[in-house]
């Protein structure tokens, strides 16, 4: 993610929100000009919850799974997540999407748009 877009991002609003979001740039800006070993997302992802003051089992994997079933669940087309995060659809179903949770939020949308609602 670039610098640039990661201050276009909404603010947090909660303090640890802001914690994160300022640890975050801090790993932004560090490694925008450095190699980093196999491990280096995993130590930030641990960095980061320990200065936001969450727990520290949260995984870059786990964070990309939340953010893909977010996604589907707002309404983002499938092909555009899996892009997003570097994969085939197949892939992104398979190892990222909760699937449950995708399909109920579609069927959500669609019965909304039966009874009149928003498309």
């Amino acid at each position: 993610m670039s610098l640039s877009s990661w201050s276009a991002l909404p603010q947090p609003k909660s303090h640890w929100r802001q914690r994160a979001r300022a640890a975050m740039r801090e790993v932004v800006e560090a490694a925008a000009h450095r190699k980093r070993p196999a491990d280096w997302a995993r130590e930030q992802v641990w960095r980061i919850c320990a200065a936001a003051g969450v727990p520290d089992d949260v995984t870059p994997q786990g964070l990309r799974g939340t953010m893909s079933t977010l996604a589907h669940e707002a309404g983002d087309s499938p092909g555009r997540v899996a892009a997003s995060l570097g994969h085939t659809l197949e892939v992104n179903r398979r190892s990222y999407t909760d699937q449950d949770r995708a399909e109920a939020a579609q069927r959500e949308r669609a019965l909304q748009v039966i009874q009149g609602g928003k498309r």
